[in-house]
Protein backbone atom coordinates (compact mmCIF):
# COMPACT_ATOMS: atom_id res chain seq x y z
CA UNK A 1 0.00 0.00 0.00
CA UNK A 2 3.28 2.24 -0.22
CA UNK A 3 3.98 2.63 3.51
CA UNK A 4 7.12 3.58 4.44
CA UNK A 5 7.77 1.42 7.98
CA UNK A 6 9.78 3.01 11.07
CA UNK A 7 10.46 -0.43 12.75
CA UNK A 8 12.03 0.10 16.21
CA UNK A 9 13.04 -2.61 19.24
CA UNK A 10 16.18 -3.42 21.08
CA UNK A 11 17.78 -6.19 18.74
CA UNK A 12 18.82 -4.95 16.09
CA UNK A 13 20.01 -8.47 14.34
CA UNK A 14 16.48 -9.26 14.64
CA UNK A 15 15.27 -5.83 13.13
CA UNK A 16 17.51 -6.26 9.87
CA UNK A 17 15.84 -10.08 9.61
CA UNK A 18 12.68 -8.09 9.65
CA UNK A 19 13.56 -5.32 7.38
CA UNK A 20 14.90 -7.93 4.82
CA UNK A 21 11.52 -9.51 5.03
CA UNK A 22 9.30 -6.13 3.96
CA UNK A 23 8.72 -5.51 1.10
CA UNK A 24 8.64 -1.90 -0.91
CA UNK A 25 11.06 0.44 -0.29
CA UNK A 26 11.97 3.30 1.77
CA UNK A 27 11.95 1.25 5.47
CA UNK A 28 14.05 2.28 8.23
CA UNK A 29 15.10 0.23 11.18
CA UNK A 30 15.76 2.47 14.45
CA UNK A 31 17.30 0.57 17.16
CA UNK A 32 15.90 1.92 20.59
CA UNK A 33 14.92 0.62 24.05
CA UNK A 34 11.37 2.52 25.02
CA UNK A 35 12.75 1.46 28.62
CA UNK A 36 15.46 4.17 28.24
CA UNK A 37 13.96 7.79 28.19
CA UNK A 38 17.40 9.35 26.48
CA UNK A 39 16.69 6.61 23.56
CA UNK A 40 12.81 7.13 23.30
CA UNK A 41 13.75 11.14 23.15
CA UNK A 42 16.48 9.84 20.05
CA UNK A 43 13.83 8.15 18.58
CA UNK A 44 10.85 10.66 19.00
CA UNK A 45 13.33 13.16 17.49
CA UNK A 46 13.90 11.64 14.36
CA UNK A 47 10.74 10.64 13.34
CA UNK A 48 8.58 12.54 10.97
CA UNK A 49 4.57 12.86 11.36
CA UNK A 50 3.43 9.54 11.45
CA UNK A 51 -0.17 7.84 10.28
CA UNK A 52 -0.15 5.70 12.51
CA UNK A 53 1.55 3.59 15.51
CA UNK A 54 1.61 -0.26 16.25
CA UNK A 55 3.06 -1.22 19.59
CA UNK A 56 4.23 -4.86 19.86
CA UNK A 57 6.37 -4.46 22.43
CA UNK A 58 6.44 -7.64 25.20
CA UNK A 59 8.73 -9.71 27.34
CA UNK A 60 7.64 -12.18 29.89
CA UNK A 61 9.07 -14.36 32.72
CA UNK A 62 7.49 -17.29 33.19
CA UNK A 63 8.12 -18.11 37.05
CA UNK A 64 6.13 -19.66 40.02
CA UNK A 65 4.04 -16.98 41.36
CA UNK A 66 5.68 -17.79 45.34
CA UNK A 67 9.26 -16.68 43.27
CA UNK A 68 8.07 -13.76 41.57
CA UNK A 69 10.17 -10.23 42.51
CA UNK A 70 8.92 -7.18 42.41
CA UNK A 71 11.85 -6.18 39.97
CA UNK A 72 10.52 -8.66 37.82
CA UNK A 73 7.52 -7.33 37.53
CA UNK A 74 8.72 -3.49 37.08
CA UNK A 75 10.54 -4.66 34.14
CA UNK A 76 8.17 -6.61 32.62
CA UNK A 77 5.57 -3.99 33.09
CA UNK A 78 8.38 -0.95 31.95
CA UNK A 79 8.82 -2.89 28.93
CA UNK A 80 5.35 -4.12 28.22
CA UNK A 81 2.92 -1.15 29.06
CA UNK A 82 4.97 1.98 30.84
CA UNK A 83 7.24 2.42 27.54
CA UNK A 84 4.77 2.15 24.64
CA UNK A 85 2.23 4.67 26.56
CA UNK A 86 5.42 6.97 27.78
CA UNK A 87 6.00 6.83 23.75
CA UNK A 88 2.58 7.59 22.84
CA UNK A 89 2.88 10.54 24.69
CA UNK A 90 6.33 12.13 23.89
CA UNK A 91 4.82 11.19 20.18
CA UNK A 92 1.76 13.29 20.85
CA UNK A 93 3.22 16.17 22.34
CA UNK A 94 6.29 16.56 19.74
CA UNK A 95 3.15 17.12 17.52
CA UNK A 96 4.53 13.35 15.43
CA UNK A 97 1.09 11.46 15.36
CA UNK A 98 -1.03 13.26 12.48
CA UNK A 99 -5.01 13.70 13.82
CA UNK A 100 -6.33 10.70 11.94
CA UNK A 101 -3.48 8.68 12.53
CA UNK A 102 -4.29 5.05 14.40
CA UNK A 103 -2.90 3.65 17.08
CA UNK A 104 -2.34 -0.16 17.81
CA UNK A 105 -1.22 -1.86 21.16
CA UNK A 106 -0.88 -5.83 20.81
CA UNK A 107 -0.54 -7.78 23.01
CA UNK A 108 -0.20 -11.51 23.58
CA UNK A 109 -2.55 -14.33 25.12
CA UNK A 110 0.74 -16.37 25.69
CA UNK A 111 1.71 -13.50 28.26
CA UNK A 112 -1.49 -15.30 30.40
CA UNK A 113 0.33 -18.88 30.28
CA UNK A 114 2.67 -18.40 33.01
CA UNK A 115 3.65 -20.45 35.84
CA UNK A 116 1.23 -19.33 38.31
CA UNK A 117 0.45 -22.11 40.23
CA UNK A 118 2.83 -24.39 39.50
CA UNK A 119 5.57 -25.61 41.61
Amino acid sequence: MGAHLYITGRNEEELSQTLQQLKGSGHVLVRSDLTCDAEMDQLVDMLPPLHGVVSNAGINKRSPVHYIKSTDLETILRTNLTGPVLLIKKLLRNNRILNDASLVFISSIAVFHSSIGDG
